[in-house]
């Protein structure tokens, strides 16, 4: 019985600022793709709005804006978009504003949860709060 080292599993060692780019980079092209389901041109792209479209409904028009956000903020730039409480602000309008029109299965849900732990005209002055 041959006595040998153990291998050591892969590890990948990148740079923070290599890790950062790719995630802004990955972040930018999922906007693009969104942007381009939006033409239903091509098989992928009509699956792709299809999901998106069961799931936030009329939001999916939003949501390319909050991968840019997330994407310029993962960029490092020095601009006031680029700023996290832009993104969570953002995150919370879409969520607020796709559950109060009950729109996609994510505000529908989101709309029902609510409606059964504080009522609907409780539901639907929480949304309005978080909107505004």
């Amino acid at each position: 019985m041959a006595r040998g080292r153990r291998r050591k599993a892969f590890k990948l060692k990148l740079k923070k600022t290599t890790v950062y780019t790719f995630s802004s980079v990955a972040l930018f092209a999922m906007a693009g793709l969104i942007m381009l389901s939006f033409s239903q041109k091509g098989t992928f792209l009509i699956a792709l709005w299809q999901i998106l479209n069961r799931i936030f409904g009329w939001g999916i028009i939003i949501l390319p804006f909050i991968f840019i956000m997330a994407g310029l903020m993962l960029s490092r730039l020095q601009w006031s978009i680029t700023q996290p409480h832009i993104l969570v602000g953002g995150i919370i309008l879409l969520v607020a504003l796709v559950s109060l029109t009950r729109s996609g299965s994510a505000g529908l849900e989101i709309w029902q949860n609510l409606a059964v732990l504080i009522s609907s005209p409780g539901a639907g002055l929480v949304l309005t709060g978080l909107t505004f």
